[in-house]
């Protein structure tokens, strides 16, 4: 009897235990399910910080190279700005000098010439260019203009503006007469070139100078000026 008891007991208390055994394998199961998902959870976490630091890096990258090849443009486009001025230059260069080498019969005393960065200028003395104080012009006056139409039908896409300019020391009866008879004289140039040569009237005007009130040269001449321009040509002065 007191056997039986004994065995009922240790059954009891295995049956207990079993018990307990199981209710511990489903809470392990359920933490090492808490576990796995954790862990999921995890790596799925891991992976998109990953792939949004990737993402930085090859934006960061793409910026990077994306500015390079902003550089390496701009390099391309100064280097290619710089071929393009030398080629206008160099244009600029051969077109004035052509112009010049129609003017090389006449010594320094009676015509210079010289660039002012956009026109190529020919200066005519103007006591060589009117007679006395007069608007009537000399003979060398119908050469230059002969030479200036010349160049304008060599080249289309030249124009002339001839300027005059009559100094202080002319006697004039009132200062403001400076301006109109400097702008006779340049208009009775231009109608002398044009006078044969009518289709070239739009590419040629004439205009007024300054009175020269200064003289920084004792007997400083004064001079017509010719000044050929080109929409082809850059701002280069030749020296």
């Amino acid at each position: 009897m007191l056997w039986g008891c004994v065995s009922k007991s240790k059954f009891t208390q295995t049956q207990t235990e079993i018990t307990r055994l199981k209710s511990d394998s489903t809470l392990l199961e359920k933490r090492i399910t808490q576990y796995q998902n954790e862990n999921a959870h995890l790596q799925t976490l891991s992976a998109t910080i990953e792939q949004a630091l990737n993402n930085r890096l090859q934006e960061k990258e793409d910026s990077l190279n994306f500015k390079e090849k902003l550089l390496k443009d701009r390099e391309y486009s100064l280097k290619d700005m710089k071929a393009r001025k030398e080629e206008e230059q160099e244009a600029f260069y051969s077109l004035s000098r052509k112009i010049f080498a129609a003017f090389t019969d006449y010594d320094a005393s009676t015509l210079t010439t010289k660039t002012n960065c956009t026109q190529a200028v020919v200066m005519v003395n103007d006591k060589k260019m009117f007679v006395g104080n007069s608007l009537k012009p000399e003979y060398l006056a119908t050469e230059i203009n002969n030479k200036a139409v010349g160049l304008l039908e060599k080249h289309p896409d030249l124009v002339l503006t001839i300027v005059c300019y009559v100094d202080s020391s002319m006697q004039i009866a009132a200062k403001e007469d400076h301006w109109n008879i400097a702008a006779l004289r340049a208009n009775a140039l231009l109608k002398l070139l044009i006078s044969n040569h009518k289709n070239l009237a739009l590419r040629i005007k004439s205009a007024t100078g300054l009175p020269n009130n200064n003289q920084t040269i004792k007997n400083q001449a004064y001079y017509t000026e010719y000044l050929f321009g080109s929409s082809l040509t850059p701002c280069i002065p030749i020296k």
